[in-house]
């Protein structure tokens, strides 16, 4: 009878203990997590490395459009004809539309020309304990929290306190 008390009492206390360490974790869950946090608008309009930009050419003498379409290089550069390592890299595409015009105008290739300029959609992805990992459209209201949702929410086995994010990669 001592025995079955004894046993009773031990796994009472283990019990309590485990429990109690369950309740002292204070470390911040998915929800209060600063990468939950809306990405700066503008910082998510600039042009990344990687990046494909969509730029039209008119008003060059010619009757249709140039239209190009040009990733960016590790180096933060694109070209285009006439125009050679032009720096992309931290401009938003109104900027680069900018730069472009002037670099084809004060160069003399063009005496009045349009330029516009476009980001090609981005795509993030997402795997692990998700229900559907994979590509999805990248938006620049995008958070993590919602990101998870995209793909389907956590499965039963995640952990929603322990999320990795990584950058190119």
């Amino acid at each position: 009878m001592k025995m079955k008390h004894a046993f009773a009492w031990i796994v009472s206390v283990a019990l309590i203990v485990a429990m109690s360490g369950c309740a002292m974790f204070s470390g911040p869950s998915a929800k209060e997590s600063p990468t939950t946090e809306k990405m700066d608008k503008s910082a998510a309009e600039k042009i990344r490395a990687g990046d494909e930009v969509l730029i039209r050419i008119s008003g060059t003498g010619t009757s249709t459009d140039s239209v190009y379409s040009e990733t960016v290089s590790e180096g933060g550069t694109i070209s285009l004809p006439y125009l050679q390592g032009v720096a992309a890299v931290g401009k938003t595409p109104s900027q680069l539309s900018e730069e472009l015009k002037k670099a084809y105008v004060d160069g003399g290739f063009f005496r009045d020309v349009n330029v516009t300029s476009s980001l090609k959609d981005r795509f993030f992805y997402i795997r692990g304990e998700v229900r559907n990992s994979g590509r999805f459209l990248w938006s620049s209201d995008i958070t993590v929290m919602k990101a998870i949702a995209t793909a389907g929410g956590f499965t039963d086995f995640a952990n929603p306190r322990t999320v990795k994010i990584s950058r190119n990669g």
